[in-house]
């Protein structure tokens, strides 16, 4: 493994652990505030701070010329070049459309969370088929990868009980749940196709742009989609903002600000079907994450799920045999 894609790999790590604890995180906002006023408060805060950080990491890189505003003939204008502009633009109306779609299956009684985690993991499935449209073909042991990381997402999201004995008994246990579609598994369904567009948006315009200013855009865009969501159908009070400041921050800072500009920057150095394996371990921390901080319990099933997409992970990772 080159320095490169090390890095890359361990920033795409960093950023499934910063969503896993996200979870947590989201469900103690959500007592206070409505979805879209999280969502759409949480990438305003995203935003900000990467325009922030732009003119420190301008510094530290020393890249000549890059500032954040750039002064012209006709005043001053934004530092961003053409290519970072469209794919922020892109990224962001994916990021803010993909949530609006989750938050709406959710919204519905028959959409429970771990229901909609198994269907928005299955963009692990949609992402290696996009990828066959640039001719980046996966090999055996990533489809082998994939399919362990989707049977690794249901049994940690399904809470499937046993209700026999022996194989049998196991195997009827795994699908006696009557794991139905109704409206808003639709509506999730749609999430996992536009955060699969929105993984390989990024595999398209990764190269040649700083991820720092195209992820800023992202935020900003997003947070404009849901921005009438928030101001008709939720009542937002400056209290309740203040009740839900410590999540929201954490949402803000670290889920958007920092993991979504890490996942940009990893995917640099890491084949996409790769890399969104590695950010499926966002799952395992998120359960990990839960437990930790809201004192969930999880069964064995949910434990060996774990284990299953963890150990995915590490398959699509060990070094393979060089051609002669």
């Amino acid at each position: 493994m080159t320095k490169r894609k090390l890095f890359g790999t361990a920033l795409l790590v960093l950023t499934a652990f910063i969503w896993g604890l996200g979870f947590p995180m989201q469900s103690m906002a959500l007592a206070h505030v409505g979805a879209a006023t999280l969502t759409c408060v949480r990438n305003v805060i995203a935003g900000f701070f990467l325009l922030l950080l732009i003119p420190i990491f301008d510094k530290i890189n020393k890249e000549g010329g890059r500032r954040l505003f750039l002064r012209t003939e006709k005043g001053f204008r934004l530092g961003f070049t053409k290519r970072e502009l469209t794919g922020g633009v892109l990224c962001g109306l994916l990021l803010g459309t993909a949530t609006t779609l989750q938050q709406l299956g959710l919204a519905t009684d028959e959409t429970d969370s771990g229901k909609a985690a198994f269907i928005t993991a299955l963009y692990m499935v949609i992402v290696p088929l996009l990828g066959m449209l640039r001719k980046h073909f996966p090999t055996r042991r990533v489809f082998v990868g994939v399919a362990l990381a989707v049977m690794g997402s249901y049994f940690l999201t399904a809470n499937v009980v046993f209700t026999g004995n022996g194989i049998g008994g196991v195997f009827s246990s795994l699908f006696h749940s009557g794991f139905t579609f109704a409206y808003g598994d639709l509506m999730v369904l749609l999430c996992a196709f536009v955060f699969a567009l929105h993984v390989f948006v990024i595999d398209l315009f990764s190269e040649n742009t700083d991820g720092v200013r195209m992820s800023c855009i992202q935020f900003f865009v997003a947070s404009l989609i849901t921005l009438p969501f928030m101001l008709i159908v939720e009542d937002v009070t400056l209290f309740a903002l203040l009740d839900a400041a410590l999540p929201i921050l954490y949402l803000g800072i670290f889920s958007s600000g920092v993991a979504y500009t890490g996942q940009i920057i990893g995917q640099k150095y890491v084949e996409v079907t790769v890399a969104t394996l590695i950010l499926s371990l966002e799952s395992v921390f998120g359960a990990l994450g839960g437990a930790v901080l809201l004192n969930e319990t999880k069964t064995p099933l949910q434990l060996f799920g774990c284990a299953v997409v963890f150990g995915a992970v590490v398959l699509v990772q060990l070094p393979t045999k060089s051609k002669k």
